[in-house]
């Protein structure tokens, strides 16, 4: 029976000169990579991404190996970026939402303060703020913990609010629970506080 090379092939089966390319490929692509900064296993991700890609377009790119550097090189770019953006965005929310007036030490700076803190949570909330400290973003929480966004959502909501009746917190807003404890209600009469 003859097979015609251009034919386009069933899902799953790849033209045996891209499986040739791939196997031949990896190493010096894992060199490149790992040149290019990343760890073994981001070096990995890199060149499974790019792996992809080329399949997809295996019968247009002319020259493979030059085409498969640049796009590891770049993947490699995005997971550092990915990396990078996570970090500035787990930093803002930290500063945001847990650091102590500046006249008081922060929480980060002794472990005793900080295992004080999440002592004031619930385990569920523990396992949010953990998975915040290792930089996921509020989907991510809910996707890992199997709960939907506004689950997570509401539960940050409680989280604040106990840490900051704890004395954990921005100033204003600690002085806020403060100033409603001194007024004996407990309860806050300002509508963005309910």
């Amino acid at each position: 029976m003859d097979v015609d090379s251009n034919a386009p092939h069933p899902m799953g089966a790849a033209p045996p000169e891209l499986v040739v390319f791939l196997r031949d490929s990896y190493r010096p692509l894992m060199r490149a990579a790992m040149l290019a900064g990343a760890s073994k296993d981001e070096a990995h991700d890199a060149i499974q991404d790019a792996m992809i890609g080329i399949a997809k377009h295996w019968r247009t790119i002319d020259d493979p190996m030059p085409y498969a550097r640049r796009a590891v090189i770049n993947n490699v770019r995005k997971i550092w970026l990915s990396t990078h953006r996570r970090a500035v965005r787990r930093t803002r929310y930290l500063v945001k939402n847990f650091e102590r007036p500046p006249d008081q030490p922060s929480v980060w700076d002794d472990r005793d303060v900080f295992e004080d803190m999440l002592s004031k949570l619930t385990p569920s909330q523990r396992d949010i703020v953990r998975e915040l400290l290792e930089g996921f973003t509020q989907a991510e929480v809910a996707d890992l913990l199997g709960r939907s966004h506004d689950a997570v959502r509401t539960a940050l909501t409680a989280i604040r609010k106990r840490l900051i009746a704890a004395g954990y917190g921005p100033g204003p807003r600690a002085r806020r629970c403060d100033d409603s404890d001194r007024r004996g209600s407990g309860q806050s009469t300002r509508e963005e506080d309910r």
